[in-house]
């Protein structure tokens, strides 16, 4: 990874001025940089394997929820947007404020319509 960092600023840095060779810095740069994605693919799978495999209830609901928060997503999303879109507020803060209630405000939807229907079944 070093390697890569070194030779890759080389080249932004002193453009023209190489190394080794042209080829060879490239070739360099190029090993180094898939090999820091392929150092990056396995941290990621064994993090997910290890620490996020669990059963986690939390986890389970939202699974359970997902079909229904599909299919409800964009109407909510729509009744969200109608007043955050003359906010006085930037447009990045929107767009988290939009994707967090569209979110929650989904979910709670689909956890009422579950209790809901299981009440009504009994």
């Amino acid at each position: 990874m070093n390697m890569y960092i070194i030779f890759l600023i080389n080249l932004f840095l002193n453009p023209g001025n190489y190394i080794f060779s042209r080829i060879g810095d490239l070739i360099i740069v190029w090993t180094g940089f898939n090999l820091s994605l392929l150092g990056m693919l396995y941290i990621i799978i064994n993090t997910f394997r290890y620490y996020l495999n669990k059963k986690i209830k939390i986890i389970n609901q939202l699974n359970d929820y997902s079909y229904g928060v599909y299919i409800i997503h964009f109407i909510v999303m729509g009744a969200i947007a109608l007043p955050l879109r003359n906010a006085a507020i930037p447009s990045i803060l929107k767009y988290i404020v939009l994707a967090l209630l569209t979110f929650a405000a989904s979910n709670l939807i689909m956890h009422f319509y579950k209790k809901i229907k299981i009440l009504t079944v009994i």
